[in-house]
């Protein structure tokens, strides 16, 4: 028979090794509060209100060929460019060890002073290329702190519960970001007129906006220093190398990883391309609901809060179900639900239809979401959880056209909005057809 190599790879080597021992759900739940948080930044940063007001507000009156709109896209571009040659570096430089925690400790901090810095920006041109850069940056913040927070799933829960654990840190995710929205409009922006909230905030030089993301920053650092404070921190020094090595590092080690297992390499492309759909559906239903379906921004601002409501729910009883039956048959089912319902608002008309397939849709985005980072953590060997999460915000990005091209394409052939929905299905189907190519058993 043949004996090991005294000369094993580290991908060789990382398999032989235990998962980290069953944490207490407590520290679970600590985890997740930094999701939580983080909804300072993707609910009021880039989603619904820093954003809008940029382009709306401080951008007014932009002179030259592009639109300030234009200028975002630039931006936003920007800044997944830096992620994309960024991020393959970041995950194996970080390690497994004490620098994991320093890394995301920084990366918060960080994303918390750039909040702050944000409610800063009046509406004035001249602070708009300040604001640009600034959402920009917190862009790329926000997705390089997501890898050694990802990563650190494996720390805080054995295999038989890792689906639990992510379920319950999406859910809270999409919870915080909820509550969060309530609080900024009923405090600072709700009503209309000269003052607006609760707290009859002057509606001049921006101040509701600027307030919000102020509360933003404080929320962010409020639920993410828990996890900052109490994370399980590894005993073993991380090693000794310079930030240029971990690309050399990491291509190493996806050679070694295809010969001796193809799957991750498999899953990662398979799981950029579901996973830009699921966005694609978040990111254009509110285009479709009010081109299509008449909504007003008070009915789209109503519908977001329930969809999120939906999503974490199904989030949450995500976790449950991939611990039961496996997390490839999560996700294929939720894509395959999610097709089914598509099509079904594809055929249907009134906006109480809208309402029904949406929330229908969004009852099965967030399971799929939260399970695509378990599978990724069940096929990864032990120690390689930063390279492989880096390398899952990175194949993200690679094909984050997709859903955008195919949504313009078919809104054109079709001339309707609601047309560019059967482009963002296109490349759900894709992804669901290519996850029969991942096999799950060792």
């Amino acid at each position: 028979m043949r004996r090991p190599s005294r000369h094993q790879s580290s991908w060789q080597k990382s398999i032989s090794r235990p998962y980290a021992l069953g944490m207490s759900r407590s520290l679970i739940w600590i985890w997740g509060l930094w999701d939580w948080g983080a909804a300072g930044f993707s609910v009021l940063a880039w989603t619904f209100v820093f954003a809008p007001y940029l382009t709306a507000q401080v951008g007014t009156g932009l002179s030259g060929s592009l639109s300030p709109s234009a200028w975002l896209g630039l931006g936003v571009g920007a800044s997944g460019l830096a992620l994309l040659l960024a991020a393959p570096g970041i995950g194996p430089w970080i390690g497994t060890g004490r620098r994991r925690h320093r890394a995301l400790v920084t990366l918060s901090g960080a994303l918390v002073a750039i909040l702050l810095a944000m409610s800063t920006i009046r509406p004035r041109l001249d602070q708009f290329w300040l604001g640009l850069g600034l959402l920009s940056i917190g862009l790329l913040v926000y997705e390089l702190a997501t890898i050694p927070y990802n990563a650190m799933l494996r720390d805080l829960s054995d295999t038989r519960k890792v689906g639990d654990a992510s379920g319950i840190g999406m859910a809270m995710g999409y919870c915080g970001g909820i509550l969060l929205l309530g609080l900024s409009f009923l405090c600072f922006m709700g009503g209309e007129g000269p003052v607006r909230g609760i707290f009859h905030v002057p509606a001049t030089d921006g101040l509701p906006v600027r307030l919000s993301l102020l509360l933003g920053g404080v929320w962010f650092l409020v639920f993410a220093f828990p996890l900052l404070l109490f994370s399980p921190k590894r005993k073993e020094a991380d090693p000794s190398r310079r930030f240029a090595e971990a690309y050399r590092i990491i291509g190493r080690d996806l050679r070694e990883l295809w010969h001796l297992d193809r799957r991750v390499v498999k899953y990662l492309v398979v799981s950029a391309v579901f996973r830009d759909g699921l966005v694609g559906f978040a990111t254009f239903g509110a285009v479709i609901a009010a081109s299509e379906y008449g909504f007003s921004q008070g009915q789209l601002l109503l519908f977001g809060a329930a969809s999120n409501i939906a999503a974490a729910f199904g989030a949450a009883m995500s976790g449950l179900v991939s611990d039961r039956y496996g997390s490839k048959q999560v996700i294929t089912g939720s894509l395959a639900s999610i097709l089914l319902l598509g099509a079904g608002l594809l055929v249907s008309t009134g906006p109480w239809a809208f309402w029904a397939f949406g929330l229908a849709i969004s009852l099965f985005v967030g399971p799929a979401l939260a399970t695509a980072r378990t599978m990724l953590l069940e096929l990864t060997p032990q120690g390689k959880e930063g390279e492989m999460f880096g390398l899952y915000a990175v194949s993200g990005r690679t094909v984050a056209f997709l859903s955008p091209l195919m949504f313009g394409i078919c809104s054109q052939l079709f001339h309707a909005s609601r047309g560019g929905a059967a482009g963002i299905m296109g490349v759900l189907a894709a992804g669901l057809a290519a996850m029969a190519l991942v096999d799950t058993e060792r």
